[in-house]
């Protein structure tokens, strides 16, 4: 069941996603650009870009090739990198992403346990 969450995040996203979709891979990409200036430290130039790079080449460039639509990537990549500019508390972005992974978990469960 973790699996499916997984290759769900790793499926490129498409242009006919309804509205609500893209708004919440919105907020999970700032959400996940936080968590990674929290994690890397304090926000400065070099960090963000570093962050920024990273993930686009790592993440952005793989759903390219798995026949990703190179709009949501650099949606996807500029959210990241808004979410790179987090300086506040270590602890609450990476909260939030334990959060929001523990429920999908949870739903997960649910929905195989029905």
């Amino acid at each position: 069941m973790p699996l499916r969450l997984i290759t769900s995040i790793l499926t490129p996203s498409t242009a006919d996603e309804d509205p609500y979709s893209w708004a919440v891979i919105g907020i999970g990409h700032a959400m996940l650009g936080a968590s990674f200036a929290a994690v890397v430290g304090m926000w400065a130039a070099p960090t963000w870009w570093i962050i920024v790079l990273a993930y686009a080449l790592v993440k952005e460039r793989r759903d390219l090739r798995n026949g990703g639509w190179w709009r949501d990537s650099v949606a996807d990549t500029c959210f990241v990198a808004l979410g790179a500019m987090y300086d506040g508390p270590a602890w609450w972005p990476i909260a939030i992403m334990l959060i929001a992974g523990a429920s999908a978990l949870v739903r997960e469960w649910h929905l195989e346990a029905s």
